[in-house]
């Protein structure tokens, strides 16, 4: 309880202060391996079609879902901290 009524007023634990050290990584930088990840996935879903079998439009829904389902999900776990609820939400949705 110490170290959270610490860390609220705007004092620094040992972990920020040995992370100050390094340098941000660049957002730029996900968002290219984002592309590069997903053109690779639709090459190898449209050319090698009889191994994998998924559709490139399957892809494409699957990775529209995780955009659509990741902040809603995240929202719920950082307030609630409950995980098994994703199960619970994926049940609904699907019934």
């Amino acid at each position: 309880m110490e170290r959270y009524r610490a860390s609220s007023k705007g004092k620094e634990d040992i972990h920020t202060k040995l992370m100050k050290r390094y340098k941000d990584i660049p957002s730029w930088w996900f968002y290219a391996l984002l592309v590069v990840t997903l053109a690779v996935s639709l090459v190898l879903c449209i050319f090698l079609n009889d191994q994998i079998q998924m559709p490139w439009w399957g892809l494409l829904f699957a990775a529209a879902l995780a955009f659509a389902f990741t902040l809603p999900i995240s929202i719920i776990t950082a307030t609630t901290n409950q995980v098994k609820i994703l199960k619970l939400l994926f049940t609904i949705k699907m019934h």
